[in-house]
């Protein structure tokens, strides 16, 4: 397109030039030859600035002044006031002006007024909007919370308790005996239903209080309608802590020994599955049952989300803009004490990628491959939570299909949706002797529509933001290994499938181009830049709730993260934006972040960092 206004101006110029000569030749001045050349060039060279083809011969200053889209005073010649006043071509004593040239042939439209503008031979990014760097970024993308693993399992059962006694009419049932501990508990039946073996061991208290939770009335009322109810008792604190002393000695790692409430591990049950007419009296037999979990804390509260947590998510705004762009992409991170282990771990990232633009620059379609140096996807428990080494790990990558919506000389804004497809690794969590507990298959695919713009309200200033969310389409499956005497089997079992969290996000960015100067040859352009980021949950992630892990923590997420940098600005083609993020409150993902995003552009994007910075 641009090629083709090239081509007609200069058609137009080859036939104003034989007038202009005639002009020159009859005033006999070299001046008047050269004021003739200025003429007629100012009338051709129109915008050709903004097409990449500057000039800054002193004949153009006038035209470039009245042009529509005009260039910044630093790139034009001096004011005519400025200069030494060129003598202005007359005709020799006694000889007359030269007629005028002839007009153009009809078929051609004469030449009147400014010509067309390039800018539309250039697509839809001509403007200064078009040039604005992208945003530095901000996110990692694990989140702060927890969940509860367990390592070992006791049971505590007592049978053929007798008369147990309610008080007065109201009050729940109690008696105090002495337990007898088994070593395996599938014979411990009620109505034909076994209680499965997890971990017993021996304990022998003096005396046990079995409290029932629901009162006299109200058991007899649950027991008429469902003859095999389990009864709820009460934790009793004695066993708990015999419970707690043998199981850290049997697992020799720290934890915290839990009553496990649920109806189908701590309960009383009568043996005949009926309460006699005037409530249990002597010799009535009832079975009961305690469950102690020994559990760990671990730092996931969204396991639906855990593959690929290690290497972090994709935003738009890791160094990306609304406008479309031909360029590929490096950026680098390091990310200071991230939650992914109880200690906190050290993250190196790097994401590579390209972007391309088609239809004219109004549309391109960006990918991004992220790897990184981080904690490796299967991990061990022990009594601090999850620990793990180091290893090369890929991510999740994300491709991006970007439309320029809406541009103007100094606004531009653009909407797009990105897709993020399970490319990372399983996560597994193993216990201390390497055997499978938990696996969370990498299956998901994340959408991420979005809408930013850009506003530049001089050459100086710039200001760009963006919306976006992030939707888990499917969830990923999760499977939880069989408890067997006191130790996993590996034997893993569907648990479901779970989706992760959907986020919110919102960016801001400002920035001011304290030095540019697009004929600076290395160094053309510098801006200090300040963003602020927000990231949210819309909703929460499904819990899992099994014999052997559950989720415990919050699941909203809402963080605040604040970035200082510079964009460094070297010719037309290569970008370096530097950048520090730290955050400001919320569910913390690091301690601190630093970012080195570089960009090399290509075609008509690379032109336009060339011509004009900004």
């Amino acid at each position: 397109m641009a090629s083709t206004h090239i081509i007609a101006l200069t058609r137009r110029a080859q036939r104003l030039w034989p007038a202009a000569m005639v002009l020159a030749g009859l005033a006999g001045s070299a001046s008047a030859t050269l004021m003739a050349a200025h003429a007629v060039h100012a009338a051709t060279v129109e915008c050709f600035r903004h097409a990449g083809l500057d000039c800054n011969c002193p004949g153009c200053r006038a035209y470039l002044d009245a042009c529509e889209q005009p260039c910044p005073d630093y790139a034009l010649p001096p004011h005519a006031e400025d200069q030494q006043a060129m003598p202005q071509p007359s005709a020799p004593d006694g000889e007359q002006e030269a007629p005028a040239p002839e007009a153009e042939t009809a078929d051609e439209e004469p030449f009147a007024g400014p010509m067309p503008s390039l800018s539309a031979g250039l697509g839809a990014l001509a403007a200064s909007a078009s040039a604005t760097p992208g945003m530095i970024g901000d996110l990692f993308g694990a989140t702060s919370g927890q969940s509860l693993i367990t390592l070992d399992r006791v049971f505590v059962i007592a049978s053929d308790i007798d008369a147990l006694t309610p008080g007065a009419s109201g009050s729940p049932f109690t008696a105090s005996e002495s337990p007898s501990s088994v070593a395996v508990a599938e014979g411990f039946t009620t109505s034909g239903n076994a209680i499965l073996p997890t971990g017993v061991i021996r304990i022998e208290p003096a005396t046990a209080q079995f409290t029932t939770v629901a009162t006299t009335a109200d058991l007899a009322q649950t027991l008429a309608t469902n003859p095999q109810a389990s009864i709820p008792i009460v934790d009793d604190a004695a066993y708990r802590q015999l419970a707690a002393s043998d199981l850290a000695a049997r697992n020799g790692v720290g934890g915290q020994t839990e009553f496990n409430p649920d109806s189908a591990v701590s309960f009383a049950r009568m043996q005949d599955g009926s309460l006699p007419s005037g409530g249990p009296g002597a010799g009535e037999d009832y079975d009961a049952a305690y469950a102690y979990d020994y559990v760990v804390l671990i730092p996931f509260d969204s396991l639906g989300g855990a593959p690929g947590a290690n290497v972090g998510r994709q935003k738009i705004t890791e160094n990306g803009s609304s406008i479309p762009r031909d360029r590929i992409i490096n950026n680098f991170s390091f990310f200071r004490n991230t939650p992914l282990s109880s200690a906190g771990h050290d993250v190196v990232r790097n994401v590579s990628g390209f972007e391309k633009t088609f239809f004219d620059e109004m549309t391109s379609v960006e990918l991004r491959v992220p790897y990184a140096s981080t904690l490796d996807s299967t991990v061990a428990v022990d009594s601090t939570g999850i620990v793990g080494g180091t290893n090369g790990e890929l991510g999740n990558m994300t491709v991006y299909a970007k439309l320029l919506l809406l541009e103007r000389q100094r606004f531009a804004l653009g909407a797009g949706l990105g897709v993020a497809v399970p490319t990372a690794n399983d996560f597994v969590i193993q216990d201390a002797h390497g055997v499978d507990v938990l696996r969370v298959e990498s299956e998901s695919t994340h959408l991420l529509p979005y809408v930013g713009y850009v506003w530049t309200p001089n050459s100086d200033w710039f200001c760009q933001g963006f919306l976006q969310f992030d939707v888990d389409t499917q969830g990923n499956s999760v499977a939880v290994s069989s408890f067997d005497d006191g130790a996993y089997t590996g034997q893993l079992v569907s648990a479901g499938r779970l989706r992760d969290k959907d986020l919110i996000y919102v960016d801001l960015a400002l920035g001011y181009w304290m030095y540019q100067n697009p004929r600076g040859g290395f160094l053309t352009g510098l801006a200090p830049v300040m963003e602020v980021h927000y990231n949210g949950s819309i909703d929460a992630g499904d819990p899992l709730t099994t014999s052997t892990f559950r989720t415990v923590s919050d699941s909203s997420f809402d963080v605040v993260n604040a970035v200082a940098g510079a964009v460094v600005q070297f010719g037309g083609d290569l970008n370096l934006m530097l950048g520090y993020a730290t955050p400001l409150g919320g569910d913390e993902q690091y301690d601190g972040e630093f970012r080195m995003n570089l960009n090399w552009f290509f075609g008509p994007s690379a032109q336009r960092n060339a011509r004009r910075p900004y």
